[in-house]
């Protein structure tokens, strides 16, 4: 799950073609497939722009879904001390 930011965030839900690697460094779906691929964060991981196919299977799979948090969830009223 991605929150509304990192989703609208210019770039981020894009899902290729890329032409150039800030373009790949950016989309969440090409970061993604290509970590779970090559099994590391590494900056070595943009330089596949031609994709291998283990890395467009992975971005043909992944979807991006808004973590939706309401303001209940990130307010915690302070517990009562005794």
């Amino acid at each position: 799950m991605c929150s509304a930011a990192a989703i609208n965030y210019p770039g981020c839900s894009a899902s290729g073609p890329f032409q150039r690697i800030l373009q790949a460094k950016m989309s969440i779906h090409y970061c993604v497939a290509a970590t779970l691929a090559r099994r590391t964060i590494a900056e070595s991981n943009h330089r596949l722009l031609d994709l291998d196919p283990e890395i467009a299977r992975l971005m043909r799979t992944t979807n991006l879904r808004r973590k939706i948090l309401s303001l209940r969830n990130r307010i915690r009223a302070p517990r009562d001390r005794k």
